[in-house]
């Protein structure tokens, strides 16, 4: 349980930092220093629920929660919404 309030912390933390490198800093660097940050959060928060997703399809099980979560936040990221692609794995 410690473990997993842990990553939620450091996820949330990086998701913060990522938002204001996004806002404050305007230069072509923090453009991508907040992608990276982005990204480290997502799949920090995420990365057990895309395994999941990937275990699930491979059994057989396609269309659960965590391959649909897994599509939306990937598509999320593919459209340049990163903030609302890291949001839905950190509430989750």
């Amino acid at each position: 349980m410690k473990k997993q309030l842990g990553k939620i912390i450091v996820s949330t933390l990086l998701f913060l930092l990522a938002l204001l490198t996004e806002s404050f800093l305007a230069s072509p660097f923090s453009f991508w220093l907040a992608i990276l940050l982005f990204l480290a959060s997502y799949l920090l928060t995420g990365g057990e629920v895309i395994l999941r997703a990937v275990r699930n399809i491979r059994g057989g099980n396609v269309f659960d929660e965590n391959f649909l979560k897994s599509i939306a936040t990937m598509g999320a990221f593919v459209i340049g919404e990163y903030p609302e692609g890291v949001a839905v794995m950190l509430f989750y």
